[in-house]
């Protein structure tokens, strides 16, 4: 820790900079003063939020400049809004801020978030333009302009730093949505999450609404290296056989026997095609289709201009009496499938039950198609995360490397000695050479870390199915209460879970959290203080090696000449650092990071992971953690 020398950084609301946090400030100082974009590796205890906020705050304050502080989920927002409440507690300074989210989490009708987005937009507009939103009418007088309760507290807003959560209950009897739009217009800061700009239409409905332009505005993304599949995902559009069929059923229901033939039609067409393609590829679960194969299904139906034109209007229909079409869905994935070839990749998929037979899938592979655009138009762009490693791949990945991009790599501020990282070399979950024998030696090594590893203990597999085969094999060897997370679990069994995890921590003895990467309780989930002592990464996170994984590959190769590090081997290391991440969150926390799988040494892998990640190979693992708590 360094004292803060007098007027360096005046809005820096705390008593100390950090080791670290001083060069990220100094970085994001000369971005905003230059227009340029600056790409910073940051790692957990640097003091991200703050670094950032206090010198890209100033400079906008003094210029007349918005800053946008994008996130990719809502639970990120309240560390932002705190560190503005201490910012202005800190300087005195008049600061506006407003924490939005998604406009369907604030909106106070009952149904509102069950339903499907587009749903929702649409019969949000369609009560308010029928006069029937009591929220809308009590926000706004017979002449549009705003009542007298909404102007106090839009002022109420104006005045104070709240979080989301606070406005909307806030804004008893009023739009939450509306009130919060409007005191975003005279922000200084808008807190937002990663849809509102990174999805081009909704961007340009948030700054019609706020009042913004993006030269005058300086963004900061958070968490910034899941931003490039989160914006491949805002691109991508599907549509299954099982839409398919309730939409038929709503056409039916609502007296349009045409639309309910054509759509009888497309599903049968459809279906067909995939079983051809299917039974001509032996063994195959997928196979690549043609825009044009899809559109000539069109022309037999009149025509994609008429047929979208007669499924909207019944939609809208459908949408006033259940909130919620089928009908709406399948007319976005038709206008998204008729968008371009070069960054996508067309897929038909055999599907779940859920889902019915077939999946047919319009995949986005290049995030720079959003952000290469929108940077070049933007004042300034902060992208920081703790592991934007490798911080090349991401500045390709987003298209900056013809831009103003500066790169800033900053260690782990922590104490070495305090992290312990071993790699158990005799294992591993590869499936060439996954065998009972390789499951036996994980089990084995798994009960010896969790019975000798001091409280709780996270275990965190690639898959569900492989968990479960090793938690069948420890079950009774084991001597601490085991907790199993399971997807789609709902918010509440999550935090009872998670409530289980932590009353453990208590007990010396403590829990083994078994869970997924990029489950429940990966990323986006603190384990502060004594919560997780221990974590295990059992294998290498690699996504299934299926068609879009192989589009991504052969894209990248084509674009970057690293298809197989950008498209496969690079973000499974980064999800595994993510979550090995979740063992050490202060400079006081000690913890073992266990890399269970020989892998983490190939040199392909090793290179990505964090330079001052000392990995240790383990001798005796058992001992070794043993020793290690035996320390403190």
């Amino acid at each position: 820790m360094h004292a803060n020398p007098p007027n360096s950084f005046p809005l820096f609301p705390f008593p100390q900079i950090r080791d670290g946090q001083r060069q990220l400030m100094e970085a994001v100082q000369k971005t905003v003063k230059n227009k340029k974009i600056l790409l910073a590796n940051a790692p957990t205890g640097i003091g991200k939020t703050a670094g950032v906020l206090a010198p890209a705050l100033e400079y906008a304050l003094e210029n007349g400049l918005t800053i946008l502080f994008l996130t990719p989920r809502h639970s990120q927002h309240k560390i932002v809004v705190d560190t503005l409440r201490e910012i202005k507690k800190k300087s005195g300074k008049t600061i506006q801020a407003t924490d939005l989210i998604g406009k369907r989490w604030l909106c106070n009708l009952e149904a509102a978030q069950d339903m499907q987005q587009s749903d929702f937009e649409a019969h949000c507009a369609s009560i308010k333009k029928e006069g029937t939103c009591p929220y809308h009418n009590n926000t706004y007088s017979k002449v549009g302009a705003l009542s007298e309760n909404a102007l106090k507290m839009l002022s109420k807003l104006e005045s104070e730093i709240m979080h989301a959560e606070e406005a909307k209950k806030a804004c008893k009897g009023l739009c939450p949505a509306d009130i919060i739009f409007e005191s975003a217009k005279a922000a200084n800061v808008i807190i937002a999450d990663y849809h509102h700009i990174f999805h081009p239409s909704v961007r340009d409905v948030f700054l019609a609404k706020t009042g913004k332009s993006l030269e005058n505005c300086i963004i900061i993304v958070d968490e910034a290296h899941n931003a490039p599949a989160r914006i491949r995902g805002l691109l991508s559009a599907q549509l299954s056989t099982f839409q398919l069929e309730r939409a038929i059923n709503e056409a039916e229901e609502f007296g349009n026997k045409m639309l309910a033939d054509d759509l009888e039609f497309m599903l049968k067409a459809i279906s067909k095609m995939c079983g051809d393609k299917f039974s001509s590829i032996k063994y195959a679960n997928e196979a690549f289709v043609k825009k044009e194969e899809i559109s000539a299904v069109f022309e037999k139906v009149g025509g994609k201009d008429i047929f979208l034109s007669s499924i909207e209007e019944i939609a809208e229909l459908v949408r006033e009496k259940r909130k919620k079409s089928f009908l709406g869905g399948i007319a976005s994935f038709f206008q998204s499938w008729s968008g371009p070839d070069i960054g996508f990749a067309r897929i038909m998929r055999k599907s779940d039950e859920k889902r019915g037979e077939f999946l047919v899938s319009y995949d986005c592979l290049d995030p720079s198609i959003v952000t290469k655009p929108l940077f070049e138009e933007t004042h300034s762009i902060v992208l920081m995360s703790g592991t934007l490693s490798p911080i090349e791949m991401y500045e390709e990945l987003f298209g900056l490397t013809s831009m103003r991009a500066e790169k800033l790599v900053l260690t782990s501020p922590f104490p070495p000695e305090n992290r312990l990282c071993i790699v158990v070399k005799d294992v591993t979950t590869k499936f060439t050479k996954r065998s009972e024998e390789g499951l036996l030696k994980i089990a084995g090594n798994l009960v010896k870390i969790i019975n000798r590893a001091r409280g709780n203990t996270g275990v965190f597999f690639p898959s569900y199915s492989l968990r479960d085969s090793v938690f069948e094999l420890i079950e009774r060897s084991i001597e601490k209460p085991a907790l199993l997370e399971y997807p789609n679990m709902s918010k509440e069994e999550k935090q009872n879970l998670y409530k289980k995890f932590v009353n453990a921590a208590n007990n010396f003895r403590g829990a083994a959290l078994l869970g997924v990467i990029g489950g429940n309780f990966n990323e986006g989930v603190d384990f502060p203080g004594k919560i997780m002592n221990t974590v295990v990464i059992v294998g290498l996170p690699l996504e299934r090696p299926d068609l879009l994984t192989e589009a991504l590959i052969s894209y990248y190769d084509f674009k970057f000449n690293k298809g197989w590090d950008y498209g496969y081997s690079y973000p499974a290391i980064t999800k595994a650092v993510q979550t090995a991440g979740r063992v050490i969150r202060s400079e006081t926390d000690r913890g073992i990071i266990v890399f269970m799988d020989e892998r983490y040494l190939w040199q392909n892998y090793r290179k990505v992971l964090p330079p001052d990640m000392d990995l240790k190979i383990s001798t005796d693992i058992g001992k070794e953690v043993e020793e290690f708590f035996k320390k403190t």
